[in-house]
Order: C-alpha cells, then structure tokens, then sequence
C-alpha cells in the first residue's frame, strides 16, 4: 500500500510539473511558482475598457481599437550586462485562445545597431519580424512605457511561441521586473538566449542567471469595437490588474470627426488615451464627434 502512494505522489507530480511545458520549472523555478504561473489567468479576477460615444449621426460610426502590450513590467534601475557579437534575446510564452497581434515592439535599451524583433512557433518558423534601426527611431517615437512600437499584424492560434531581439553587434536585453501578462498569455521561460549570427529562434535558457526576464521584445494584442450609435460601450476583452493599455480612434465616420476627451475642463481631445487597469472596470472613456463643417 505505501509503494502505492508513492508512486501515485511521483505520477501525480511528474504529471502537474509536466504542464508547465518548456517554461520555469525547467530553467531551474520552483514547483510552486510553476502552479501559479499556470492558473494565474484562470483564477486572477479580469477587468473590461469602456465608455460613451456622443455626437455620431446618423448611419454613421467610429471603429476603436484596444492595443495592450503582451508583458507589463517595471523597468529595473540597471540592465543586465552587454551579450558579446550577434544573438538575440527574448522570452518564451503560450496562448490559451487566438489572438491578433497589432505591433512588435523594442524597449528603449542600447539600440546600437539595427535590431530585428521576431516571433517563432515552436518548430522554430519566423511568423513575422520587423527590423528597427538606428537611424529610423527617434526619442519623439518612444510611448509612455518606454517602447518603440512598429505595427504588423499577426494572428497567433493556441500554442507556444517564442519572441526575440535580434543584432548583430553587442547588445543589451531589457531587463524587466515584477511582469504582469496579459489576460489568455502564459510566461514560459522568462529568458532565452541565442548566439547564432543570423535571426534564428533563441532556444536556451538563462532564467537562472536572468530570472526577471528580457521583455525588451514585445508585442502588443488588439481588440477591435465598431460602435455605430451613441451610447455606452464596452470592448469584449478582459484585461487583469496593472495591464497597460492604449485606446485609439482607427477608423474616423464618413462626414465626422471623432476624438477622445483627455480633459474635461480644458475639452483637450486625442486620437488615442492609454492609462493603466487599477482593480476596476474602466467605464468613463468619453469619444466626442463632431459633424465636419460644425465649430
């Protein structure tokens, strides 16, 4: 009878650290951290985006769009160091449910050379890749999170995959800390790393050296609304406590303009509003059109 239960305890543990696939538990993570990395999304509570839309006529509408970067995370006081000639860093993650991606992001590191962000499967094929350079990126281009975003778009099914930064000179990854992921994405392995001279997926882990993870590549998910009345409105997407995100006016109406209002008292407007999820639905977005031709 106790041979029995031991070996029940040793199948039931192979099986739970089994499904946590090729993620912390194998670059050297505890076994708990590994249960709660796997049931974060399933049993954190979620959030909605949402608001009112005013001054549309009729047969008229404003189509939305909900960006939200796949990792938010703090930036720590010093980088890691400098990986010596060509490699690329990145992490490793899973998707619960289809996704679009809206745009590869580069976090404002030591951009000393051109630096290619992909994203792999995992049989190791390039989905898509952006190249930032040096000479096409500017401060002026760095959102508040401090990232450079180039947009793609990319529909990523359930699975695993792999995002990196690739140069082929000496190079920083971005060091993040304390990461919150997006609701429906699992972090895998917080840190690969790969020496090859050409974009290649990078497969080995470095989370025992670099256990906050090199989110320095990033990717940001896309949620879109077409609203066609005004009204209250609510983006179908869950978001989880600390998430970032960015709301943009992509699609304007035929015969009208539409603008978020950032200010109420000095009905200062933009095109787009970003902020960040604190513990509540946010309901108190405001989009005002304005029928062209009208003060």
């Amino acid at each position: 009878m106790k041979r029995f239960a031991s070996v029940l305890m040793v199948f039931l543990a192979t099986t739970l650290l089994s499904g946590c696939g090729d993620g912390p538990c194998d670059a050297g993570f505890s076994f708990k951290y590994c249960l709660n990395q796997s049931s974060s999304s399933s049993s954190a509570p979620t959030y909605t985006i949402g608001g009112a839309v005013t001054g549309l006529g009729a047969a008229q509408s404003v189509t939305l769009v909900l960006n939200r970067p796949a990792v938010s995370f703090s930036a720590p006081s010093t980088d890691p160091s400098s990986f010596p000639g060509a490699g690329a860093v990145g992490w490793s993650f899973t998707v619960d449910a289809s996704k679009n991606v809206s745009y590869l992001g580069l976090y404002n590191t030591e951009l000393n050379a051109d630096t290619t962000v992909a994203i792999w499967n995992s049989s190791g094929q390039v989905l898509v890749s952006k190249v930032f350079t040096q000479t096409g990126i500017t401060a002026a281009e760095l959102d508040a999170s401090g990232f450079f975003w180039l947009p793609i778009s990319q529909s990523l099914a359930p699975g695993q995959y792999t995002i990196g930064a690739f140069s082929t000179a000496d190079h920083f990854g971005a060091y993040g800390s304390t990461p919150v992921a997006t609701y429906g994405l699992k972090l895998n392995t917080m840190s690969v790393y790969g020496s090859e001279a050409v974009l290649t997926k990078p497969a080995e882990s470095i989370s025992s050296v670099y256990p906050n993870g090199f989110f320095g590549p990033n990717l940001r998910f896309s949620s879109q609304k077409v609203i066609s009345a005004n009204g209250a409105f609510t983006f179908d997407a869950s978001l989880l406590n600390a998430e970032l995100y960015t709301v943009t006016v992509s699609s304007q109406p035929a015969g009208a303009t539409c603008k978020f209002i950032v200010d109420p008292v000095t009905n200062e407007k933009s095109d787009s509003i970003s902020g960040k999820i604190n513990g509540a639905n946010l309901t108190n977005l405001t989009v005002s059109c304005t029928q062209n031709g009208t003060s």
